[in-house]
């Protein structure tokens, strides 16, 4: 029991003694977790307040950003605030300007006065610009001495990249109308359309910027009160002043026309036809002209038209076509007409038809005329009315004469048989044209021609044969010719044919066979390519046509230079005026450039020359290096500064001849003579030298030739050459057998001549005036030209001579054993040969119109026919025209027209170029290219780029 007692006093004691540890343990965790929770609540008080300051520090700083970033949005806020309202305000400004630009805007074509002769209208000016600047015709047009004004101002465009920019076709896509009045005068109007919101503030501007009152010399800005503008000084006479308008940009070269432009015109009809002209395509312009003013144009060129005119009316405007480029050129006009006149509605509302002439015409065709309105007897009747008094007194002439001669009037032996085709043509290798009628009766048509060869003063002449085929021709007696001769009637005598309900006539027997052996073989016009070509746009069923080639220019055409030189930039053409039913008139012309291309001429040429030469033209330089064209013209010496175009003229006491020696280009040596025997020598200044000019008291039978120191001219009374010394000293030569008439040849020492005469004799002297030994020699027969003195491949003087029978011989001058020749060529030869130094060879021309081509040997190389046919009037020049050290032979002769060969006969590319007679070659504008001179049928002489390498 006191061990379990004792146990449970343990245990119990145990239990105190854990319960007092407890207790302890509990009383130290208690002291220690009051300890603790004192260190924490210090510290949890102390971060407290720290973090009160941080936070209080946060919230300063948060507060203080905040302010910050109001004040830097307000600034931006408001920055962006005043811009907007500023571009706003700027927006709806210029919003209310481009408004009131609209609405105050005004159409162009209300602003034209009346009474215009041409309108074009044209939608863009940048467009149009590139599209026409650079064209070929633009050159030819500048060529004109009336548009000179405008050849700077094209030559600074074409000039400067900008104008051929995108950037410009931009800016200047602007719409300009352009009208031409009677007096010349001009009118552009450009709409500038949006753009003219900025014309308010033209003053604005001009005081910025005042140098825009006068950008240039030239332009000076106005205020008369009235209009201000810019007046710009185009010449001494001539003004250009631009204004503005609205949304207009005025411009004229009159003031009374560029003050009306400022009031518009009323006139709706001009407007609706206005409007038409903005329907034409990319490569067509379309444009309104007086009809009335072209009809009076067309009536100075013919008498008929200016008699229809007279008894008709047409609208004030009617619309025009035109399209060109550098491969072709289109033009249409079309127009109405009125008339109460019954014989012009019996002429003009005829229905045209195909003329039955286009399908027999041969394909050698160089030109045709046809006339297609009616039979000759409709005409007559129809036309008398408008007719000149004299034509018709001379037609009842011939109708009394034709009842006396062959029992017949003129209807009754002509007009019976005829059809209601007439014209004429002319073929390429021929200069004589053939007429043609239509033959509606051909049995009537042989029974008037045999009434007629059974009169005593016609007969039929059937001895000409061309290739086998006899021609017929209508002769006339000899007294019957000699009688109408003393009055200064020639009569002509043509060769005719009868041919598929056609008769044709000429002068030229080969012309007509030509015709019918191509007609015969299949050989016609409109089988070939060129007549395809430019039959794109002219019908075939026109009343009035002409095809033409270098050789013919539509009468209608004609009077403006400046046109048919562009004209003649297109090698071929159809013109057409077709009268039609419905009373509309229509004008066409379509024209291509031919496959050979054409040269153009420099910047100036051609200049009109107020006489023709009358002698060939001698091309050079001057003691100062200035290019010249000398020649005589009647009792003048004519002297050309081509640099600058300016005419000297020295007036003598006769015909004038001149003469010059030239070395290379230079001038050397410059004579001069009259027929009444004055005599004058230029210095190198082309002034007279002393002791010029003599009186020799001598009459002069020809031109002169010179060398350096001496002239030598033929007399007039005596067979002998007279000798002028530059000393002043004069010779006569010994005595020829017959009198010269024409000019010796000067060659190194010696002078050949030749008189004209059945028993021709050959000359040759020495500078004396003495003949050498062994001279004369006979000639074969009678020589028209002089000869030729020149020295062969193994330098040898030789002599070369052709007679007009086409005999030809090569004689050495010291009639040794040297080999020469002598042949035949079968023709007639009247023409100068030429002989060439860098092909050995001579050339000759016969008349029949052949270019021959022999060697020094006398063999015969080659032979061509010449385009210019049959004629008497060649020329031919030797030129290097391509500066390769060969010459090419250059002819001319047979109408206007100047053709070049290379020495073995290929065609020169670009010919033929306007001219007659010879021509020269020398540097005008200093580039280093050599231009070609000649000059034309019509006095103006041309300078053509000769550069062909």
């Amino acid at each position: 029991m006191t061990t379990e007692k004792n146990n449970q006093t343990e245990h119990l004691e145990s239990a105190e003694n854990e319960s007092m540890n407890t207790c302890h343990d509990e009383a130290m965790l208690a002291h220690e977790n009051t300890t603790a929770n004192s260190h924490v609540q210090t510290n949890t008080h102390k971060n407290a307040e720290e973090l009160g300051e941080e936070k209080n520090n946060i919230q300063t700083e948060y507060h203080g950003g905040k302010t910050k970033n109001k004040k830097k949005r307000g600034f931006f806020f408001t920055l962006f605030k005043t811009l907007g309202i500023i571009f706003a305000a700027l927006f709806i400004l210029l919003t209310g300007l481009v408004i009131f630009s609209l609405i105050n805007r005004t159409d162009p074509v209300a602003h034209f006065p009346e009474k215009f002769t041409s309108y074009v209208s044209i939608p863009s000016i940048g467009s149009f610009t590139q599209k026409v600047l650079h064209l070929k015709a633009i050159d030819v047009f500048l060529q004109d001495k009336n548009n000179a004004s405008l050849r700077g101002t094209v030559r600074s465009l074409r000039s400067n990249p900008f104008f051929r920019s995108k950037s410009f076709l931009r800016l200047a896509n602007i719409r300009l109308d352009v009208a031409r009045y009677a007096d010349g005068s001009m009118l552009g109007i450009a709409d500038i359309g949006i753009r003219s919101v900025l014309t308010p503030f033209l003053p604005l501007i001009r005081k910025l910027y005042p140098d825009l009152e006068n950008p240039i010399e030239e332009m000076q800005w106005q205020n008369d009160g009235k209009h201000s503008y810019w007046e710009y000084t185009l010449s001494q006479k001539e003004k250009l002043y631009i204004g503005l308008h609205k949304n207009l940009i005025i411009a004229a070269n009159s003031y009374e026309l560029f003050d009306s432009a400022f009031v518009q015109v009323q006139n709706k009809e001009i407007r609706r036809l206005a409007k038409t002209l903005h329907t034409g395509s990319d490569t067509t312009l379309r444009f309104l002209t007086d009809a009335n003013h072209l009809i009076e144009k067309l009536g100075e060129q013919n008498t008929y038209i200016a008699g229809l005119k007279k008894e008709m009316t047409f609208p004030a405007v009617s619309v025009a076509d035109l399209s060109i480029e550098d491969e072709s050129i289109n033009v249409s006009v079309h127009t109405s007409w009125k008339s109460d006149n019954q014989n012009v509605q019996a002429l003009l509302q005829r229905k045209s038809h195909i003329p039955a002439i286009l399908a027999k015409l041969p394909s050698s065709v160089a030109y045709y005329s046809l006339l297609n309105l009616g039979e000759p007897q409709f005409l007559w009747n129809n036309f008398e009315p408008f007719l000149e008094k004299d034509i018709i007194a001379a037609y009842k002439k011939a109708d009394k004469a034709a009842r006396f001669a062959f029992g017949q009037n003129i209807e009754q032996l002509l007009f019976s048989w005829m059809g209601d085709e007439l014209g004429v043509f002319a073929c390429e290798n021929v200069r004589a044209p053939v007429f043609f009628i239509a033959v509606k009766d051909e049995k009537a048509c042989k029974q008037s021609l045999e009434r007629i060869y059974k009169s005593i003063l016609v007969n039929q002449d059937i001895s000409a044969v061309v290739d086998g085929v006899r021609i017929p021709r209508i002769v006339f007696p000899a007294w019957l010719s000699g009688l109408l001769r003393l009055f200064k009637i020639e009569l002509v005598q043509p060769f005719y044919l009868i041919k598929d309900g056609f008769i044709y006539l000429s002068t030229s027997a080969e012309a007509l066979r030509l015709t019918q052996r191509e007609s015969d073989e299949g050989k016609l016009l409109v089988k070939t390519q060129k007549w395809k070509e430019i039959l794109n746009t002219t019908p075939e069923t026109s009343t009035l046509i002409y095809y033409t080639l270098e050789r013919s220019i539509p009468f209608f055409l004609k009077g403006s230079d400046s046109l048919q030189s562009v004209l003649k930039m297109y090698g071929r053409g159809i013109a057409s005026l077709t009268f039609s039913a419905d009373n509309t008139i229509t004008l066409e012309l379509s024209a291509r450039q031919s496959d050979a291309k054409s040269l153009t001429e420099i910047v100036g040429f051609p200049i009109t020359l107020p006489t023709s030469p009358d002698s060939p033209l001698i091309i050079g330089r001057d003691a100062q290096n200035t290019p010249r064209a000398l020649w005589a013209s009647g009792k003048n010496i004519c002297n050309m500064n081509l640099s600058n175009a300016l005419l000297d003229t020295l007036p003598l006491d006769g015909t004038a001849g001149i003469s010059a020696v030239m070395k290379g280009e230079k001038i050397t040596s410059l004579w001069a003579s009259s027929a009444a025997g004055s005599v004058y020598k230029f210095n190198q200044n082309l002034h007279p030298a002393a002791p010029f000019p003599l009186m020799t008291g001598e009459k002069f039978a020809a031109a002169p030739a010179a060398f350096d120191d001496m002239l030598i001219v033929p007399l007039q009374k005596e067979a002998e050459l007279l000798f002028i010394h530059e000393t002043g000293e004069i010779l006569r030569s010994q005595p020829m057998h017959s009198k010269m008439k024409a000019s010796p040849v000067c060659f190194e020492n010696y002078i050949a001549a030749i008189p004209r005469s059945f028993e021709s004799s050959i000359y040759l002297f020495d500078k004396q005036g003495n003949i050498i030994d062994g001279w004369p020699i006979p000639a074969a027969a009678i020589t028209a030209v002089q000869p030729l003195v020149i020295r062969n491949n193994k330098n040898k003087a030789m002599l070369f001579i052709v007679t007009e029978d086409g005999q030809v011989r090569l004689t050495p001058l010291d009639q040794t054993d040297t080999a020469g020749f002598e042949l035949t060529v079968n023709a007639v030869c009247k023409i100068p040969p030429v002989y060439s130094k860098t092909h050995r060879c001579f050339y000759l021309i016969s008349n029949e119109g052949f270019l021959w081509k022999i060697d020094e040997s006398g063999s015969i190389q080659d032979s061509i026919p010449l385009k210019g046919g049959i004629a008497d009037d060649y020329c031919m020049t030797l030129l290097d025209l391509n500066q390769d050290g060969k010459e090419e032979v250059l002819v001319s002769g047979g109408g206007n027209a100047l053709y070049a060969y290379f020495g073995d006969f290929a065609p020169v590319q670009g010919f033929p170029v306007e001219g007659t007679g010879n021509a020269g070659l020398i540097d005008i504008d200093g580039d280093g290219i050599k231009e070609l001179i000649t000059v034309g049928m019509d006095k103006r002489l041309h300078a053509y780029l000769s550069n062909f390498q």
